[in-house]
C-alpha cells in the first residue's frame, strides 16, 4: 500500500527533528585576515578600544612616533550542520584605524546580524591587536572580553579589561602613572625589584601575591589591598591596580 505525502508528513517531521537533535550545531573557524601598517606621526598616544579579543603592546626603543600595528581577525560561526560558511561574516568586523593630531586612534565595529539569521547561526568574532610603540608613549587602552599584554611601556598608561586577563612586564622600569583594571580575571604585574616606585593595588574579592618587594599585604574578608613605595622616587613613577572579582600576583624581578 502506498503512503500519501500526508502520510509521509510524520515521518518526515521525525527524521528531521532527530537530525537537529543527534547532529547539532557545528563549529567553523574562517582563515585568519592580517593586515599590518606603520602610522606616522604619532607624538600624543594610542588609544585602542577592541569588543572581544586581545590586544599586545610592546615598547620598542628603536622606534620614534611611528608604531607599527599587526591586526588578525577571524570568524567562528555555529550553525546546524555547519552550513554557515565564516568567511561570510569577515566584513561585518569593522575596523577603523588612522592618526589625529598625533594620536593613533584604533576601534573595532561589529555589525549585528539580522533577526532571523541569528536563529539558525551563531557568529563569534575575534580581533587581535600586536602593536610596537614607541617607549615612553601614553597609551589609553580597553578590552571588553579579552586579554591586554603590556611590555616595556614606561610612559603614562591606562588600561581597562572587562572580563578576562591583563599582563604588565617591563625590564625597562615605568616612569609615568600607570592605572589598570580588570572587573572580572587576573592581574599579573612584573618589574625590576629594585626599580623606586609607589604602588596601590587591591582586590574586591581575591587575593593578592607578592614577592621581590617589600609590600606588605592588607588582607580582608574577601579581598586584599597592598600600598607604599619601593626605594627613592625621584621622578614620577606610580602603577595604580584594581581588580573587582580576582587575583593580582606583584613581583619584582
Amino acid at each position: 500500500m502506498k503512503m500519501t505525502v500526508a502520510a509521509k508528513l510524520p515521518t518526515i517531521g521525525a527524521l528531521t527533528l532527530a537530525l537537529v537533535v543527534f547532529s547539532g550545531c557545528i563549529r567553523r573557524t574562517s582563515d585568519p585576515v592580517v593586515e599590518e601598517t606603520d602610522f606616522w606621526p604619532v607624538n600624543q598616544k594610542i588609544s585602542v578600544s577592541n569588543p572581544i579579543g586581545k590586544v599586545t603592546v610592546s615598547g620598542d626603543t628603536a622606534r620614534i612616533f611611528n608604531p607599527h600595528v599587526r591586526v588578525e581577525k577571524r570568524v567562528q560561526t555555529y550553525s546546524l550542520l555547519g552550513l554557515a560558511n565564516p568567511d561570510k561574516y569577515q566584513s561585518a568586523i569593522e575596523i577603523h584605524q588612522g592618526v589625529k593630531d598625533g594620536e593613533l586612534q584604533i576601534a573595532v565595529n561589529l555589525q549585528r546580524l539580522p533577526f532571523l539569521e541569528r536563529l539558525f547561526v551563531k557568529v563569534s568574532p575575534r580581533v587581535d591587536f600586536v602593536l610596537d610603540a614607541p617607549v615612553a608613549l601614553p597609551a589609553d587602552l580597553d578590552v571588553n572580553v579579552g586579554a591586554i599584554e603590556i611590555s616595556n611601556m614606561v610612559g603614562n598608561m591606562n588600561a581597562a579589561v572587562n572580563v578576562g586577563d591583563m599582563k604588565i612586564a617591563s625590564t625597562l622600569g615605568i616612569f609615568g602613572t600607570q592605572n589598570v583594571e580588570v572587573n572580572i580575571g587576573a592581574l599579573d604585574m612584573r618589574l625590576p625589584a629594585e626599580m623606586p616606585i609607589r604602588y596601590d593595588l587591591e582586590t574586591n574579592i581575591g587575593k593578592i601575591e607578592s614577592a621581590g618587594f617589600d609590600a606588605r599585604i592588607e588582607r580582608r574578608l574577601l579581598g586584599a589591598r597592598t600600598t607604599g613605595v619601593s626605594g627613592m622616587t625621584i621622578t614620577e613613577s606610580y602603577v595604580k591596580g584594581r581588580v573587582n572579582i580576582g587575583n593580582i600576583t606583584f613581583l619584582g624581578e
